[in-house]
């Protein structure tokens, strides 16, 4: 019973996370994620001479991430700042 009211509460923080960021942004993580691990993630995976090779793959991952996080913190900062806004200007 209690692991279901876990994986109910992830659902809600989730949805959540969704609706507070908007949808399109979810999308963009969504795809930009999904990529790094076919590519990076799966290439770090399946080299025998990963030493050599890690440097290049996580400038790959962080260049492919880079700009949707750096929206998604302009969104949570965005939203925050409004908040603030909001509460003293009753």
């Amino acid at each position: 019973m209690s692991g279901d009211v876990y994986v109910e509460g992830i659902r809600d923080v989730v949805k959540g996370f969704r609706e507070f960021i908007g949808e399109g942004l979810v999308k963009e993580l969504d795809g930009v994620f999904s990529e790094a691990l076919r590519n990076e993630v799966s290439g770090a995976l399946s080299t025998d001479k990963l030493e050599h090779e890690i440097h290049s793959l996580v400038e790959k991952l962080w260049a492919r991430i880079a700009l949707p996080l750096a929206e998604l913190t302009q969104s949570i900062l965005s939203h925050t700042y409004r908040t603030t806004l909001d509460e003293f200007s009753v």
